[in-house]
């Protein structure tokens, strides 16, 4: 990914909520298959079900 200037990992087990106004600009974007992984990893690590 352009944006990451190393390799790097989602902490899913580390999951914040911020305000919207703290975010100050787009790094960049995760391909679809990336946020897929992210996404079933959070569902498992809060033990959701869909």
């Amino acid at each position: 990914m352009k944006f990451l200037n190393q390799s790097s990992i989602a902490n899913v087990q580390g999951i914040a909520s911020i305000p919207t106004a703290r975010l100050e600009r787009k790094l960049g974007e995760l391909p679809s298959d990336v946020m897929l992984q992210i996404k079933q990893a959070i569902i498992f690590a809060l033990d959701l079900s869909l």
